[in-house]
Formats: structure tokens, C-alpha cells, sequence
């Protein structure tokens, strides 16, 4: 399932400060940071372009999640496991429950990444052919938008996909 490997930073003493930062994270926050890793994981570092940026006279990159939590994740070539940290959160009830809130917009953002990806569309040629803005196709893609159906029926259109939804238990 997991294409690209995400691994946190660990200290001389097996801490690991970027752990304990997801932790120390409201449930919503850490499963949309744990959201992103995912994508990560599954597409690399583009699937998640603008949210990824270079700190200017560093080595070092990171993840922004902007909008009303404005989280930023700095990272470099890190040590730690991402999918052992996932397995072990959701043992957390109240994070399980986080993360099934989070499942519809995950799976709309991944599906959405993927079909465009298909497509060699950047967000901008999205965006240009479905006539709205780069940034409405970045919020629905890093989980922020809360698109109406009529707009994802137009995305679906410009990607030559059928938009399907369901319901289950």
C-alpha cells in the first residue's frame, strides 16, 4: 500500500521529538497532519504541493497545514516510523474517532490527487479547466475545502471521471 517511506527523527535516546509534537496535538489536528503523512506515503512530496515548502538557507523543508490550525512540520531526512506511530494511535479511541471524521475528506483528496495525477494535470490546469482557483483545488486536496457537489461534478468533468458516492456502515 505505503510506495514512499515516512520516517520521524529519532534523538541519541530514542525520542522522538516529532512524535511527541503530533501527540500534543489536538485528535482533528493530528489526523489531518497523519492525513498528509498518508498521502505522503502513498504519492511522495507531490501529492501535497503547495503545502510543502523549502526554509530558506536550510537543509531543512516543511509541511504546512494553513488554515484555521496553521501547523507547520519541519522536516529533513528523519528517523522513525510513521506507520508504527498510525497503528499505535489508533488503539487511542478518541483518535480512531478523529480519524473516521476524517475519512471522507481523505478519500476525496486522495481519489482526487490520483485521478489528476493520472490526468499530468498540475492544480493549476485543474483549476483553469473546472474556472476556479488554483487555491480551492490546494484546500480540497490538503483537506481543508468543503467543496459543494455541483463544484466536485464540475472536477470530475475536467478529470473525464464519473463522481460516485456512497454510504455504508
Amino acid at each position: 500500500m505505503f510506495s514512499f517511506r515516512v520516517e520521524y527523527y529519532c534523538t541519541s535516546s530514542n525520542g522522538s521529538l516529532v512524535r511527541d509534537f503530533i501527540d500534543s496535538l489536538t485528535k482533528i489536528q493530528k489526523a489531518k497532519i497523519m492525513r498528509i503523512l498518508r498521502n505522503i506515503s502513498e504519492y511522495g512530496l507531490s501529492s501535497i504541493i503547495p503545502h510543502v515548502k523549502k526554509v530558506t538557507g536550510t537543509p531543512l523543508w516543511e509541511i504546512r497545514v494553513l488554515g484555521k490550525d496553521n501547523i507547520r512540520v519541519i522536516y529533513a531526512i528523519a528517523y522513525g516510523n510513521f506507520e508504527n506511530h498510525l497503528n499505535e494511535s489508533l488503539k487511542d479511541p478518541n483518535f480512531q474517532k478523529a480519524w473516521l471524521e476524517t475519512e471522507a475528506e481523505y478519500l476525496l483528496a486522495r481519489e482526487m490527487i490520483e485521478q489528476r495525477r493520472k490526468k499530468k494535470l498540475s492544480q493549476r490546469a485543474l483549476a483553469k479547466k473546472v474556472k476556479i482557483s488554483q487555491a480551492a483545488i490546494s484546500r480540497i486536496e490538503a483537506m481543508n475545502g468543503n467543496p459543494s457537489l455541483s463544484l466536485l461534478k464540475r472536477i470530475a468533468a475536467a478529470l473525464d471521471c464519473r463522481l460516485t458516492i456512497k454510504f455504508a456502515p
